[in-house]
């Protein structure tokens, strides 16, 4: 699994268009490698990651032992709503092949957008509803897959406007493909 993972996590920290001095949070982080990643990128920053797997945390911990010493990289056991930050917390988001798992009402992926500042980005990978259709372990009853409409939808619904978001298809090894979301949260104007 690491392995096909490695090219849309580099990718998708590419996407993130890091500063040193960004406030990162990533969801489902897995074993640990962007939080790595990205607080080596970030020296006067910080990177939170969230998952909601002890064993993921784990991982996480031992790949992060000096960074999370150094109150660089900060982890946390729990679900993606409500998250445990207060509003406009966070510069930049990633989320590479976690909103497979994000409920059908929108209410995770609009946490996301409440604890995003405004003119932060956020980053999310998906593999193509293309390439997820023809894997037995990827249906319906375990995984949400995403076309490019549907991944527009699913930003749009949180609260990010159309002209703010970017999708990239991607082909990478194996044949598969993927969907890399880039979308900022710009200010909306009020009508009152």
């Amino acid at each position: 699994m690491a392995i096909a993972n490695n090219e849309p996590n580099r990718l998708a920290i590419d996407a993130l268009d890091l500063q040193r001095d960004d406030r990162v949070l990533e969801l489902g982080f897995g074993p640990g490698w962007s939080l790595r990643t990205i607080a080596a990128r970030i020296p006067d920053g910080q990177v939170f990651g969230i998952d909601q797997s002890d064993r993921m945390l784990q991982q996480a911990a031992n790949m992060n032992q000096a960074a999370i010493a150094k109150g660089r990289v900060v982890l946390s056991r729990g679900t993606f709503s409500p998250l445990p930050w207060i509003d406009s917390t966070f510069n930049k988001i990633l989320l590479v092949n976690v909103a497979y798992f994000f409920d059908s009402n929108g209410q995770d992926m609009a946490e996301i957008y409440r604890v995003l500042k405004l003119g932060g980005r956020v980053v999310i990978y998906v593999t193509s509803r293309e390439t997820m259709s023809k894997w037995p372990f990827s249906g319906p009853e375990t995984h949400r897959i995403y076309d490019r409409n549907q991944l527009f939808d699913l930003l749009e619904v949180a609260g990010f406007r159309r002209s703010d978001i970017k999708i990239e298809d991607l082909q990478l090894p194996l044949g598969i493909k993927g969907l890399l979301a880039i979308a900022v949260k710009s200010r909306r104007l009020s009508l009152c």
